[in-house]
């Protein structure tokens, strides 16, 4: 009941600084070197573990080998030791997560941080203390390994002194290990634990816009411009036009509408609206903003303003970075649903409901060959592979690292009433503690 009590009391400090300090704590439990770096006055935790690989090898070969009785069997012993430790590699981990959560709000039918039902509820079970906390147990079952650490304390709000911050300063420092493989644990979880894995993100484009009119008197509409009307017309012309024309590429919300001419009786002159397109890699936002821009136009009055929130990108799994899918001929796979292998195709995007990439891939040694391996030892089920669900801080590591996304169900993330189930942390270690048994052994599943 450990992680239990630790989660507990970590939703229940709502000050990101004390809650990165008590992260801090809990890491340097378990050994590893850890620094608070602050920016902007904003707290994050930088950890990590440098460890020599020798003892491993001693354990792998204890679990797997007789007692010896005779020279010839201390003889095998010897060989089978050398083979484990030639297996095992000195690779390094990182691992993402974030302290900064929304605003608690109010209606909450549960205390914070308390423990009812079967579930642990607060703000940040799901949005993510609640993998972090999971990760550190599954770290206490695998204690030795190349493991670096960024927790955030500025996901949720602009980003800009969180993880790209640490980042820079570990760089500008000559102190950034190289990262084999990065894991962020954001929720990405759906009907159980593990059944989708993160391997990009969507675009996003956040659109505002003003509708100019002219007021009066409600009974007079004839000697007015509806502001209201116009914003309201336009947005629904913009909705139209993805749903028919960017059908299946871009997914529209409208996120505020607002018109207030201070009396019941007042045709509005001024009315704003705001919505958020998420788009693929098939579509681009300048081409999303000419095209809206355009709709604008047969409104009187209407304007638009834009912000390229995220563009759509992909890991990099030849390591390097650089985005795209592997081809075929490059070690890549994909699997269905009962396990069997399936050509490699561009079109991944459209086929993230139907099957999950296990990436058998030279260039990256299989680690996200590993994580799918993981997820499979622990469900029984394979995850899907998929780009969609928020923006995250995989953004700032796609450059440096291959990378993937798996953490809790993402359900009740940001609402009211935010709750993890402990059965699902309990799912969510096992992942974690069989990829991180696996991370630093160079073989295939």
């Amino acid at each position: 009941m450990d992680i239990i009590k630790e989660l507990s009391q970590v939703i229940k400090i709502s000050c990101t600084s004390d809650a990165i300090r008590l992260f801090d704590a809990m890491f340097r439990k378990i050994n590893f070197s850890t620094e608070i770096l602050s920016f902007n006055g904003v707290d994050n935790l930088y950890a990590f573990r440098s460890s020599a690989l020798a003892n491993r090898a001693s354990a792998l070969v204890s679990r797997t080998s007789a007692p010896v009785n005779s020279a010839f069997e201390s003889e095998a012993c010897a060989s089978a030791s050398e083979a484990h430790a030639s297996a095992l590699v000195n690779r390094t981990l990182l691992f993402l997560g974030h302290a900064d959560v929304v605003p608690v709000g109010a209606g909450w039918t549960r205390r914070q941080g308390y423990l009812a039902d079967g579930c642990v509820w607060g703000r940040g079970a799901v949005d993510m203390k609640g993998a972090i906390v999971c990760f550190i147990e599954a770290l206490k079952r695998n204690p030795e390994g190349n493991v670096a650490v960024i927790i955030s304390g500025d996901e949720e709000g602009t980003a800009e002194f969180g993880t790209p911050a640490v980042l820079a300063h570990l760089q500008s420092e000559r102190r950034m290990p190289h990262v084999d493989f990065a894991l962020i644990g954001e929720p990405t979880s759906s009907s159980y634990i593990g059944d989708s894995v993160k391997v990009g993100c969507r675009g996003s484009l956040n659109v505002s816009a003003t509708a100019h009119g002219s007021a009066g008197h409600v009974a007079y509409p004839q000697f007015t411009k509806n502001a209201a009307t116009a914003v309201i017309q336009f947005l629904n012309h913009v909705d139209a036009h993805m749903r028919t024309v960017h059908a299946g590429d871009c997914h529209l919300e409208i996120t505020s509408v607002v018109a207030d001419s201070g009396a019941t009786n007042v045709v509005p002159a001024i009315a704003r609206g705001g919505f958020n397109i998420r788009f693929t890699k098939h579509t681009s936002a300048e081409q999303l903003e000419a095209e809206i821009t355009q709709i604008a136009g047969q409104y009187c009055g209407v304007e638009v303003a834009y912000e390229v929130a995220c563009r759509p990108f992909e890991c990099g799994f030849d390591g390097e970075g650089q985005g795209g899918w592997p081809k075929e001929g490059q070690g890549g796979c994909l699997y269905g649903s009962n396990g069997d292998r399936v050509a490699l195709n561009e079109n991944m995007n459209d086929l993230a409901n139907e099957y999950s990439v296990g990436l058998a891939n030279e260039n990256n040694n299989g680690l996200l060959a590993k994580l799918v391996a993981s997820v499979r030892a622990a469900t029984g089920k394979y995850p899907s592979i998929t780009t969609t669900g928020a923006n995250s801080d995989a953004k700032f590591v796609r450059a440096i690292s291959s990378f993937a996304e798996l953490g809790l169900r993402y359900k009740t993330a940001h609402q009211v009433d935010e709750h993890v189930a402990v059965s699902d942390l309990y799912e969510l270690i096992e992942i974690y503690a069989k990829f991180l048994s696996d991370f630093f052994i160079n073989t295939g599943y």
